[in-house]
């Protein structure tokens, strides 16, 4: 069998997860033609586990994985998509004009938006940035106040041309299609 993983981005991405993930999931694809170059999750996932639906077990490892319907949960599962997300709401509010390519913004540590606080992941204040800045450095809260200026409806339309919501088309069984929240859901 002859794989596309890249042992060291996979190595990479497994240790990432297992340093800071309680739970979670990482695809790298190669976006030239899109070879899977790493695929990994926390907790892991063991292939060679016997805990089949049809032969329960009572070992905790088992009972997780019957829990997670005994796939892949990287490739069933739906995520958020994290800062990748941070493109659709950037063209969103260049293309509407709610913001200009040498706006800035505070890229703060965090910000309140009515009763709950958002962090950014660094920890610091970054001071005001521009688009290519704020993108540069994946300032959360940058993007928190460009959101909030450009509204729902232009991100949720950028989002949906991008692909953002449906399933990637890679040909495995089981893949499971995003959703985009919207005002109604």
């Amino acid at each position: 069998m002859v794989t596309t993983l890249d042992l060291h981005l996979q190595e990479l991405a497994e240790k990432a997860l297992e340093a800071k993930a309680k739970r979670g999931a990482m695809v790298i694809i190669d976006p030239n033609n899109g070879d899977i170059l790493a695929l990994a999750s926390w907790p892991t996932y063991d292939p060679t586990c016997s805990c089949h639906p049809s032969r329960p077990s009572n070992s905790r490892h088992c009972k997780t994985i019957q829990t997670y319907r005994f796939c892949h949960e990287r490739i069933v599962s739906s995520y958020p998509p994290g800062s990748t997300f941070k493109i659709a709401v950037g063209i969103a509010a260049l293309e509407s004009h709610a913001v200009y390519p040498d706006d800035q913004y505070e890229c703060v540590p965090a910000i309140q938006i009515g009763n709950v606080t958002f962090h950014n992941w660094k920890k610091s204040n970054r001071g005001a940035l521009n688009f290519v800045q704020a993108l540069t450095e994946s300032c959360d809260t940058w993007f928190y106040q460009v959101g909030i200026k450009t509204g729902s409806a232009p991100i949720i339309d950028w989002a949906l041309k991008l692909g953002f919501g449906a399933k990637c088309g890679i040909p495995l069984r089981g893949e499971a299609e995003g959703r985009i929240p919207n005002d109604h859901t």
